[in-house]
């Protein structure tokens, strides 16, 4: 608990003195490491009854030295942030694989291997990292069918699809207090120091003499302003 805090007052007084640079994509990042189906699997899963290439969440079990190296990348890159590889480590996608048993584990495994890499850079370097933890949408979406022949079909429902996106994995939950992790929904569009509104692409409406911004349709999300009140951090989530 003590070094979260101490995490939330770097951050903090780093977003007061400039933007913050969040890493890049993981996946493109794999995909060009060209890992095949052994690398997926590693001895633990050698004998998983389903192909696995393409579970990237995945590699922080078996493939731990590869993500490291991504987030490294990144951090030297000089990233301030970097998030966890946890875009699809929720019950949801990993039913896929048939691995939804896993979701705790990786949740921890990755906030653990992310934070880690964080700290030694920040150790060499001198300057503060810090880790975002992932939540993706999930790879099913309950607003549109997956048969283009079958418009009304689902597959999924609600009891499936609420937790994941209700409220993060307990695990990664654990891991963010103990490890000084902010956890976040994908996607964390920007962060930077705050202002009365969030940096956004302007749209005009012509008033006849002059152009001026159009309106903001009214309301956020409540955790979003939470968030920005909290942090002074401002916060995108995207939802399917």
């Amino acid at each position: 608990m003590a070094d979260a805090a101490v995490k939330l007052s770097q951050l903090t007084e780093l977003l007061q003195q400039r933007i913050a640079i969040l890493d890049g994509a993981m996946g493109t990042m794999v995909q060009a490491h060209n890992l095949q189906e052994a690398d997926y699997r590693g001895e633990r899963f050698a004998d998983w009854e389903i192909e696995l290439r393409g579970n990237h969440d995945l590699l922080t079990l078996t493939r731990p030295d590869v993500i490291a190296g991504i987030h490294r990348s990144f951090l030297l890159a000089g990233a301030d942030i970097i998030e966890t590889n946890t875009f699809n480590s929720s019950s949801a996608s990993l039913s896929d694989y048939g691995m939804q048993e896993l979701v705790g584990e990786l949740n921890e495994a990755a906030a653990k291997l992310a934070r880690g890499v964080a700290d030694k850079v920040a150790t060499d370097t001198g300057v503060p990292r810090f880790v975002a933890g992932v939540l993706g949408p999930t790879s099913r979406t309950a607003s549109l069918s997956p048969d283009v022949n079958d418009p009304g079909f689902r597959n999924t429902q609600a009891p499936v699809q609420d937790p994941p996106r209700a409220r993060p994995p307990r695990k990664m939950m654990d891991a963010r207090r103990r490890l000084g992790v902010a956890v976040h929904s994908s996607f964390l569009l920007r962060i930077g120091p705050r202002t009365r509104s969030a940096p956004r692409a302007r749209r005009t409406r012509n008033t006849g003499s002059r152009t001026e911004p159009a309106r903001r349709a009214p309301g956020k999300p409540r955790k979003i302003m939470d968030a920005r009140r909290r942090l002074g951090v401002a916060v995108h989530l995207s939802f399917l």
